[in-house]
């Protein structure tokens, strides 16, 4: 089973239910798209460390960017693969492109 297979898939009509609430929960979105080689190599790092990412207090998303791409326009997406980051109904912030396992995982620390 791979990543996205064990993370809800989002669209335009269950967005903002999903992940706009007024509550604590940190919620991350992964924007992505098919045959993207650098949603490709995200992908297999957040498989190989599922459990670092798994964690009670925050909820995992995606968005496959290709098919939803008013999404991606709505948050302004220069490229993919985007994670974004939110709490309650603020986006704390952004991660784009895959910049490698450490860095990835220090902005995801920092926004736990």
């Amino acid at each position: 089973m791979g990543f996205l297979d064990r993370i809800p898939e989002l669209t335009p009509e269950t967005f903002d239910t999903s992940i706009l609430q007024a509550d604590s929960r940190l919620k991350i979105v992964f924007f992505w798209g098919r045959q993207c080689p650098n949603c490709e190599v995200a992908k297999l790092h957040l498989e190989d460390h599922y459990e670092e990412v798994l964690d009670p207090q925050i909820d995992w998303f995606h968005v496959n960017t290709y098919v939803h791409s008013d999404l991606g326009i709505r948050f302004g997406l220069h490229g993919i693969p985007t994670f974004l980051f939110f709490k309650g109904q603020k986006l704390l912030g952004r991660v784009t492109s895959f910049p490698g396992w450490e860095p990835f995982l220090e902005a995801l620390l920092r926004h736990r």
